[in-house]
């Protein structure tokens, strides 16, 4: 299966606010302790860079955030606080 991190809403909007409530119903880590521990660090941009795995990724943002969460958890929950299309999303460019 392919999956695309759009985290800098290029092709898709993502509630990350959505996100963290996912997360910390699963975990019950406080959403507000996730909120105050979420930021678009080091790990943001060497994924968006293509430095790190998806994988890589993910562990490294559950280890800042002290997410007990399994790859496949992280996915799944991640993939919920898509809403809808990034404005302009649809435009073709020649």
């Amino acid at each position: 299966m392919l999956y695309i991190f759009d985290l800098g809403n290029v092709i898709v909007d993502i509630d990350f606010n959505r996100v963290l409530g996912a997360w910390s119903d699963l975990t019950r880590v406080p959403l507000a302790t996730l909120k105050k521990s979420f930021h678009m660090g080091e790990a943001f941009h060497q994924h968006e860079r293509g430095e790190i795995s998806d994988e890589a990724f993910a562990e490294a943002l559950c280890h800042e955030m002290a997410l007990p969460l399994s790859y496949e958890q992280f996915l799944s929950r991640l993939a919920g606080g898509v809403c809808c299309a990034a404005p302009g999303s649809d435009r073709h460019h020649a």
